[in-house]
């Protein structure tokens, strides 16, 4: 009996214990709030109440995570990639911008450390840091500078007319830059060729003929910058032959663009950046492509297989004297082409199949005449 009121007696005074201590450490009898400082490079940021709070068990915090992420946040800096500026006109064609590192809040760190000054009630806690690196180099961007080809046609006889169409053509198309895998078209770089847009009337191949036609000349543009993509390794996506030989490139190596239904489109499959320029000289146009360096040396070949020669008739007209005569449409041959690409690498070398082409004759017609002149009749 007395055994059993022993045991109910420490019983009661171990529960006594039990309810003093809750009493004595209930929230309610936290006389300070528990304070966490978090030290960055650039400030010191500060979280009491109600982030965080002190009860029996200790300090705790709601919300760690938003916390940690918040500090991120502003101390954060993103990695800067280089920059390269691309000025066909200027005297340095290419300028870079450095990249710069960045730097990032280590959040496993700041997590483990939030939670070691939480268990002593608070504290002082440094931030640490992750270098990050950015994602272009300037020598990277450096290696995508190179010269893989150029070309040049010439037009030492064309109008006044031609010679403007040929330069608003190829300053619309200088500068631009082909991302790895992209496919630039010349209509679009180039747009409608209009009066309103300072386009001129000069010479047109049409329906097999030469006629007046309002941005002649344009085609010049187009067939230059598809030979120097060829030589450049570049793929092209889409061409078109001229009706007639041009004078300007050998056979099967022209490329006739006519808005809204004929383009000249380029897939640059090189896996880094393409940039083109166009000069325009006094009698000749050139484009340049930049990229990274050409493992191929590749040279064009033009073969015609068979020409057809232009027939030339007489007409007599009373408009001219006699003795004299008028060439009134020049005869011009047709022909059978094709064209090779030749590719040479380590002292190898093969010639690939490019196109086949044929080109239409033209019949000359050469007036005489025929009227008298009415001084020799007197």
């Amino acid at each position: 009996m007395n055994i059993l009121l022993s045991m109910k007696r420490s019983l009661f005074f171990i529960c006594f214990i039990i309810i003093s201590a809750i009493s004595a450490y209930s929230p309610r009898s936290v006389s300070a709030s528990v304070n966490i400082a978090f030290i960055g490079s650039n400030a010191v940021y500060d979280y009491g109440s109600p982030e965080i709070k002190a009860d029996l068990f200790g300090a705790r915090v709601s919300g760690k995570s938003e916390i940690i992420k918040d500090i991120s946040a502003r101390e954060n800096i993103s990695a800067k990639n280089a920059e390269i500026k691309f000025s066909p006109d200027a005297k340095n064609v290419f300028s870079f911008e450095k990249e710069s590192d960045g730097i990032e809040v280590d959040e496993e760190y700041l997590l483990d450390e939030l939670n070691a000054a939480l268990s002593i009630g608070g504290g002082a806690v440094s931030i640490r840091y992750k270098t990050v690196r950015p994602t272009v180099t300037e020598n990277e961007l450096r290696e995508q500078t190179f010269e893989r080809a150029r070309f040049t046609t010439y037009f030492a006889n064309s109008s006044p007319e031609r010679i403007n169409n040929v330069s608003l053509a190829a300053k619309s198309v200088s500068g631009s830059v082909i991302e790895s895998g992209e496919i630039f078209s010349f209509n679009q770089a180039v747009g409608e060729r209009s009066k309103e847009r300072g386009y001129k009337t000069a010479k047109i191949i049409k329906d097999g003929k030469f006629e007046d036609g309002l941005g002649g000349g344009v085609c010049q543009v187009s067939t230059t910058l598809y030979n120097a993509a060829l030589l450049s390794g570049l793929e092209i996506a889409e061409y078109h032959p001229h009706s007639l030989a041009v004078s300007y490139v050998e056979n099967s190596f022209d490329a006739m663009v006519s808005f809204g239904s004929a383009d000249l489109k380029i897939k640059n499959v090189t896996g880094g950046k393409i940039f083109i320029a166009a000069y325009v000289y006094a009698d000749k146009i050139t484009f340049v492509i930049f990229g990274e360096k050409n493992p191929y040396e590749i040279e064009r070949c033009s073969v015609t297989e068979k020409i057809v020669r232009a027939d030339e008739e007489t007409v007599y007209s009373e408009d001219l004297l006699i003795g004299e005569t008028n060439v009134k449409v020049k005869a011009k041959d047709g022909a059978v082409s094709k064209g090779y690409l030749i590719v040479k690498k380590g002292g190898k070398s093969y010639k690939k199949l490019l196109r086949s082409d044929s080109y239409g004759k033209v019949d000359g017609v050469i007036e005489k005449g025929v009227r008298e002149n009415a001084n020799s009749l007197a």
